[in-house]
């Protein structure tokens, strides 16, 4: 069924971001436990001080190109990091377009309406926080907002659509909220900005 399939894809997502995590976790541990280890053998071990040979830079550059030792971690980081600024900087646009939406050419719903909603939100047991806006800059229903969120209708879905048709149209984007998918949905873009490899 959909809410089953919904349900295994974001535990997979959960997962991935679990695996990411723990592997960090891990790995920060393990390179910690090295040089504690690395620290403790030197200094059971020099007891005296013996002067150093520094190679020339001739030799080192020939060592360090001859061994091959150039250690990729540090570039494949900047390229993370490099992704995740592209990254954020899409979700914080898509994010001002969303908050654009719930204060431009938008307009409260006549009484008619809001009382037909704050039933369906009574009836399904919904926040009453939960808003309801009429817009002119969509074209179709949607529910906006991560922790405050508003359900938006077309102002042309209003004025051509039936009263049962638009009870429909209301208890649907309803269904939305009370299943948690707006929270859920934040959950999951974040988990894209921080995996998007």
């Amino acid at each position: 069924s959909p809410r089953i399939r919904h349900a295994i894809a974001v535990s997979g997502l959960l997962l991935m971001m679990g695996c990411f995590i723990g592997t960090f976790v891990s790995m920060s541990a393990r390179s910690s436990t090295m040089d504690l280890v690395a620290g403790q053998s030197f200094l059971t071990n020099q007891t005296v001080l013996e002067p150093i040979a520094i190679p020339t830079v001739t030799e080192r550059t020939i060592t360090s190109s001859t061994a091959g030792d150039i250690n990729p971690l540090p570039i494949i980081g900047w390229i993370w990091i490099t992704g995740i600024c592209v990254m954020s900087s899409r979700l914080l646009r898509q994010w001002l377009l969303a908050r654009r939406l719930r204060v431009v050419d938008v307009s409260k719903p006549d009484t008619e309406i809001l009382t037909m909603f704050q039933t369906l939100k009574t009836q399904i047991s919904i926040a009453d926080r939960v808003g309801l806006l009429i817009s002119r800059a969509i074209d179709s229903p949607m529910v906006v907002g991560w922790f405050r969120p508003v359900v938006l209708v077309p102002a042309a879905a209003v004025t051509s659509l039936t009263t049962e048709q638009l009870e429909s149209i209301l208890v649907h984007e309803l269904a939305h909220i009370s299943r948690r998918e707006h929270l859920s949905n934040f959950i999951q873009v974040i988990i894209e900005v921080a995996l998007f490899f």
